[in-house]
């Protein structure tokens, strides 16, 4: 004879735990929510961007430092000055989109060769926003089909998270009524 529970013993229903699948249905829907936003929001700035107007600006200091990111990754960044309609505005060319990854770079060296593209004192062309002088970039963001790997990449991860809470938002409404109708 064993001394384990007869198999009737074993099968007993565990409670359905609806807040933790609420919450865990919510920061699915949260997560992708972000995921796409980033995603719109990015292809939204690189749309507004190509019609910026320009202007001359000067750089007044370049830097490099490292990136925050999983592997580490420095990034070239300048100061620059620039004018527009008499009034001075000093920005930094990785304020806006992060400066879409255009100067980013695996090493220290290769990042601090491209700080000397710009050296401090030079004339660049500066893009800022018509409505909002105070807005601009040096560079606008790459060519699309550079990125859109990973561009539909996140689009899916975010539709799956999205796609995932609204099951799961169906599977407990689901278990509530079958536990109502048991009752």
């Amino acid at each position: 004879m064993s001394d384990l529970p007869s198999s009737e013993a074993q099968v007993t229903k565990q409670p359905v735990r609806k807040g933790v699948i609420a919450l865990y249905m919510l920061v699915f829907a949260i997560g992708g929510g972000w995921l796409g936003y980033g995603v719109f929001d990015g292809w939204h700035w690189q749309n507004v961007e190509q019609h910026w107007a320009s202007t001359d600006g000067t750089i007044e200091t370049a830097y490099v430092h490292e990136a925050m990111s999983r592997h580490v990754n420095w990034e070239t960044g300048w100061t620059y000055s620039y004018s527009v309609n008499g009034q001075k505005y000093e920005a930094k060319s990785t304020a806006l989109n992060n400066a879409y990854f255009v100067h980013m770079f695996s090493s220290r060296q290769r990042a601090e060769a491209d700080e000397y593209t710009r050296p401090v004192g030079s004339s660049v062309s500066v893009y800022y926003d018509p409505a909002e002088p105070k807005h601009s970039v040096l560079d606008f963001p790459p060519d699309s089909s550079q990125v859109w790997p990973l561009e539909l990449f996140t689009l899916s991860l975010s539709a799956l998270c999205i796609g995932v809470a609204i099951l799961g938002a169906f599977a407990l409404v689901k278990a509530i009524r079958n536990r109502q109708s048991d009752a």
